[in-house]
């Protein structure tokens, strides 16, 4: 998940924006992303 954590390092979205990404993510692929409050954290939170 290097993708996510790169949009939220380089503020191309906001941590929330993030968050419903994830989410869609989870949802629309059927897959748990584990460290999803890593990927929104190890970045910093930009909202």
């Amino acid at each position: 998940m290097n993708l996510l954590k790169s949009l939220l390092a380089a503020k191309i979205l906001t941590s929330n924006e993030v968050r419903v990404l994830i989410t869609e993510i989870e949802r629309k692929d059927r897959v748990t992303i584990k460290d999803r409050d890593d990927i929104l954290t190890e970045s910093g939170d930009n909202d």
